[in-house]
This record gives C-alpha cells, sequence and structure tokens, in this order.
C-alpha cells in the first residue's frame, strides 16, 4: 500500500516537472526514482519549497536578513521617512547683509524649493519606469499563466534571486522586469509553449544616503530608491543659509562624483539636472558662493548665487535671472554696494555693465499715471476717461447726453484740470448749440473740451445744496450741525462729517468755488447759479424767479465786473429788460444779479 503512494507521488512529481521544464524527462530517471523512496520524499519536500530556508526543521540555519523596502518601512518606527521640514529661521548672513544694503527682506532663491514638507506616505517622487534596475530588496508582482498558474510578491533575497514553486532561482540584480519577465519565459516554455508571464515592482527597495555640508539637519536617512536627488534635500529641511545650490556633489559607493548646480533645474522648463538615487550615495552640499541681489521694479527679488568660481555677472543677465524681461521706458538702473569706507552708495549702470559679488542692482520706476486723458465723472452712469492727444467734441464726449443719469443738473458743469483755469458750462446749451451747428457743418465738433482735463456734471441734490448752503458745499446740510446764529442766518453751513469724504466731489467742490460764475440772489440769498455765456431768455431758473408772484419785478440790481479795467459797473433793470429778445442779455463772467421780494422791498422802503 505504502509503495502505491509512492508511486501515486512520483506521478505528480513527474507531472509538474514536465510542466516547469525544470527536470529531464528520461525514462531512466524515473526508474531511480521508483526504486528509491527516500529521494522521492526529498524531492516532494523540494517542490514545496518557496524558496525561503525552512526555519522548522532541518539543519539549524540563520534568519534570512532583512532589506528595507517601502512596504515594510512605514511600521518601523526607527528609521527616518518624513521629510524634515524647514522651520522658522534667522535670517542668515547673506540675508541680513542685503537687508542692510538693499533695506528689503529678500530671501534666497531657490531655498524654499527644497525646504518644503512633503506627504508622510508618499515615499515615491517619480513614476518608476521600465528601466528601474533591480536589487536586493525590491519586491516583484509575478503573474503566471499556461500549466503553471501563480499570482504573488517575492522579495529579491540578500543573494540578488527570485526564487518561484518549481523553478530554479533566478537572478535579477543589474536587470529590469521586463528582463525578468523573459528569463522566467525561457525557463517555462521549455514544457508549456502556451506559457505567459507578467513581472512588475510592487514595492521598491531603500537604499541609505549621508548628506552632509551646507544643509538644516545633516544626517543619514533611508530613502526610496530612484528618488530624485532634488527631493531627497527635503527629507533634512532643505538647504542651510550657508549651503550652495549651484555646487552640490553625489558620490556613489564607487567614487563617482557629480556635480549638480540647482539653479538649472530651477531655471529649466524641461527640468535640468536632476539626478536619481538608485543605490547608497552620499550628497554634500558646499559652502556658498558669490551672490548677488535684485530689487525694486523685477520680477523676481531676492538673492541669487553666483555659478562656482564666477565673481561678476552681467545685468541683463541678473535681470533674466530674475525673471524680468521687460525694462519699461524710464526706468533707472542702479547698482547699490558698501564703499571702502563701509557706507552704502549707488552708481547709474546699463544693461551691459555688470554687477560684482555683494552688489544688488536695484530697477527703479517711478509711478506716473497718462495725462492724455479727459475724465467724465459726477452725475453719470459711471464714471470714465478717455484717451486725447487733443481736444474733443464735449458732445461726442458725454454720447449727447446719453452717459448721464436722470438726475443730472444739465445747467451746471464745472471743467477743471491742470494749466487752465476752472470753468462752468451749461450743458443745455452746449448741447443745444452742437445740434444747431451739426444741421449747416454735420462734421463740426461744437463745443470742445480740451485734453488732460476732468468734467464734473452735479447732480439736481448738489446743486440745491450748493444754493442751500450758500456756494459753499455740495452735500447735504443739518440744523444740528449749525450755531444758532448760522441757523438764524442760513449761512456758515458746514457739510455732515459723518458722511464719507469723496475726493472726486471735494475736487469738484474746491474747483467750482473759484470758478467765475454767475450768482443770482434774492434778498441777499443765494437763490440761483448759472454758467457764463447763458443767454437771459428762456432760461428756466431765471424765468422761474423773476416771474414769481412774491418778486418785486421792476426793480433789479447787476453788477458787471470789467477784466480789463477791474471796475465793477452797477445797473438797475426791471425783470422785462432781461427777458427783452432785442435786448438779448448774455451773462458774462462775475456777473450778479439781485432780486428782491415784495415783502422785502416794503420793508425796506418803511425803515427809511
Amino acid at each position: 500500500m505504502k509503495f502505491l503512494k509512492l508511486q501515486a507521488n512520483l506521478a505528480a512529481i513527474m507531472f509538474s516537472s514536465m510542466v516547469s521544464g525544470v527536470f529531464a524527462q528520461d525514462y531512466n530517471r524515473q526508474m531511480q526514482l521508483l526504486q528509491n523512496p527516500e529521494l522521492l520524499r526529498q524531492l516532494q519536500n523540494s517542490s514545496e519549497n518557496t524558496g525561503q530556508a525552512d526555519f522548522g526543521s532541518g539543519v539549524p540555519s540563520a534568519e534570512n536578513p532583512v532589506y528595507q523596502n517601502t512596504d515594510n518601512l512605514l511600521q518601523q518606527e526607527e528609521i527616518i521617512v518624513a521629510p524634515n521640514k524647514k522651520g522658522e529661521t534667522a535670517n542668515s548672513v547673506v540675508e541680513n547683509y542685503f537687508n542692510i544694503l538693499t533695506g528689503e527682506d529678500l530671501g534666497l532663491f531657490g531655498s524654499d524649493e527644497f525646504s518644503q514638507g512633503q506627504d508622510d506616505n508618499l515615499l515615491f517622487f517619480n513614476t518608476v519606469g521600465r528601466d528601474y534596475k533591480l536589487a536586493p530588496g525590491d519586491v516583484l508582482k509575478i503573474n503566471l499563466r499556461g500549466f503553471l498558474e501563480m499570482d504573488g510578491v517575492h522579495k529579491v533575497s540578500r543573494n540578488g534571486t527570485v526564487t518561484l514553486p518549481s523553478l530554479p532561482p533566478i537572478n535579477v540584480v543589474g536587470i529590469t522586469t521586463e528582463d525578468v519577465e523573459r528569463k522566467v519565459l525561457e525557463l517555462l516554455t521549455l514544457g508549456d509553449a502556451s506559457a505567459a508571464a507578467y513581472v512588475s515592482l510592487d514595492t521598491g527597495r531603500l537604499v541609505a544616503v549621508q548628506i552632509s555640508g551646507g544643509v538644516e539637519s545633516p544626517r543619514t536617512v533611508a530613502i526610496p530608491a530612484y528618488t530624485p536627488l532634488s527631493r531627497v534635500l527635503a527629507y533634512v529641511g532643505g538647504v542651510s543659509g550657508t549651503g550652495s545650490l549651484r555646487n552640490i556633489n553625489l558620490i556613489s559607493n564607487d567614487g563617482f562624483s557629480q556635480q549638480i548646480d540647482f539653479y538649472d533645474f530651477l531655471k529649466n522648463p524641461l527640468g535640468g539636472a536632476d539626478p536619481v538615487i538608485s543605490e547608497s550615495s552620499r550628497i554634500f552640499v558646499s559652502d556658498i558662493g558669490g551672490t548677488v541681489a535684485a530689487t525694486g521694479f523685477v520680477a523676481g527679488p531676492g538673492i541669487y548665487e553666483l555659478p562656482a568660481g564666477q565673481s561678476k555677472i552681467k545685468v541683463k543677465n541678473l535681470m533674466k535671472l530674475s525673471a524680468t524681461k521687460m525694462t519699461p521706458p524710464g526706468a533707472v538702473l542702479e547698482v547699490l554696494y558698501f564703499d571702502q569706507n563701509g557706507m552704502a552708495s549707488s552708481r547709474v549702470v546699463t544693461l551691459d555693465d555688470e554687477v560684482s559679488d555683494g552688489e544688488a542692482l536695484n530697477v527703479s520706476f517711478l509711478n506716473t499715471r497718462n495725462t492724455n486723458v479727459i475724465n467724465v465723472m459726477g452725475s453719470v452712469v459711471e464714471p470714465y476717461e478717455v484717451s486725447a492727444i487733443k481736444s474733443l467734441s464735449l458732445t461726442d464726449l458725454l454720447k449727447g447726453g446719453a452717459v448721464l443719469t436722470r438726475e443730472a443738473e444739465l445747467s451746471l458743469a464745472v471743467v477743471y484740470g491742470s494749466g487752465f483755469e476752472p470753468y462752468i458750462i451749461n450743458l443745455n446749451e452746449v448741447f443745444s448749440a452742437t445740434a444747431s451747428l451739426r444741421k449747416t457743418v454735420p462734421a463740426a465738433p461744437g463745443f470742445e473740451i480740451q485734453e488732460n482735463s476732468t468734467i464734473y456734471i452735479l447732480t439736481r441734490a448738489e446743486y440745491k445744496n450748493f444754493i442751500d448752503s450758500g456756494g459753499k458745499q455740495l452735500t447735504k446740510m443739518t440744523n444740528d450741525q449749525l450755531t444758532i446764529n448760522d441757523q438764524q442766518t442760513g449761512v456758515g453751513r458746514q457739510a455732515d462729517s459723518k458722511k464719507p469724504v469723496d475726493p472726486d466731489q471735494e475736487a469738484a467742490l474746491a474747483n467750482l468755488l473759484i470758478a467765475k460764475k454767475v450768482s443770482i440772489y434774492l434778498d441777499g440769498k443765494l437763490n440761483v447759479i448759472l454758467a457764463p455765456n447763458t443767454k437771459a431768455v428762456d432760461e428756466p431758473k431765471l424765468t422761474s424767479l423773476a416771474t414769481g408772484f412774491d418778486v418785486y419785478p421792476l426793480y433789479i440790481g447787476f453788477n458787471r465786473y470789467n477784466e480789463k479795467t477791474r471796475a465793477w459797473s452797477y445797473l438797475q433793470l426791471k425783470a422785462a429788460d432781461l427777458f427783452d429778445i432785442d435786448r438779448n442779455v448774455i451773462f458774462r463772467k462775475n456777473d450778479q444779479l439781485n432780486f428782491y421780494s415784495i415783502e422785502y422791498v416794503h420793508e425796506y422802503f418803511l425803515l427809511q
């Protein structure tokens, strides 16, 4: 019975060996197995071996060494896996130096890029490609299809091999997963032409990297293989204020040294030189080299390290380094430096001049505004400005009145600007006169407003407030803001100080007060303000005042100022004289009219 069981087991082993292609398929060897039960049992045990040492029986052996990889890394608290984020530190000597020189708190270019923290669970910083070279500690995911089907993960052993059931150990050190696929498939196809193998990297190995020199926390760290050098620096807090970004040395186990300039990495859109760490290595960050600074009207103000062995840089190259591609017209380029006595000084330079180690380029550009514009403000749908190098038609500027709000006071607008005296205009008169002129001359501009000026159109409320305040304010008055004497006389009024100040309105008021206008009074109080060149005939406000039932029509005082003789003349008119078409009264600058009510006249004459 025992012999029958051995024969059955031999048949199973023979079938397994046919599938794997490992054992010879000749008749003599099969007979030897049938005649030697002990050998049969040994082979039977070996067919169940997964490639790891059997610690439960047999000759004692040392425990298999544990090779670190990213699969078991997080379970070991003593291993450094998290990047050491750079904390708040005092400015370096270089930063303090340029702060004294420029008065600006400038940072070292690129230092923040390599000190940023990373997600603790993010261990791979790049996608491992098909060119990944395997080594002990890597874990492979292997899927086999055919007579022998298997799905599992297998770690590369200390001697660089991977052992699969029914297959001999496969040496994988220094080759890619694609090469492993090819080796496995070659073994399988010896006994199974339909076999297929799929191999991929499941977990990468760790490599030890010693980082020293100008870094925040020099130490040795374990990182996933094929991590870019730029990300390794984050594990030690980044480059310190005394470390160089232009002279970093990567030294491999075999002594090969590679010098890295990370400015090429930072300024190159394709990434520049950023080698990956594939084996245990040493990184040494050299001391910072010569430095210059860029400040003022530059895109990237900061402190920049010069290439190793270089002590000067052209101004145009420093501008490029600071991402400043445009030098605006009128900008002043100057170099700030300390003279031999330690005194801050400066010199004007051009783009082809040079900036030396320890000096700073300052680009000065004064903030100016376009003066060749006409601003439209006040009672408009929305304030706006129009570029103009010459005078523009006011009718066209205001779109025939379409830009004005319904509350606009068309009888009064103030125009002011630099280089001319402010003046008041009547928009109704402007629109009417321009329309009449264009009936005969369609292209006629009519009344024009000069460039670099502002026109402010009053609202009806502002006009009323101006009259009520005696020609002093555009904002509404309240009695609790007046003194007892002011409440009785109605003069000396002040604007509501609780309301926010409108700078455009304040500017308009300041110019309205000094502009020459036509002032019309009733019983000594301001009643109407008109623009010069306004015709008395059909002027609605004047007509309303003169034809009131309480206004005495037979006596109107008319004061006119002669600018040539600088003398005032006084006339006595009747209301009918003002509206006489033949007289065609047109008001001039500073004209004053005094109307009186019937009650005032009776009291005046009675007092006399």
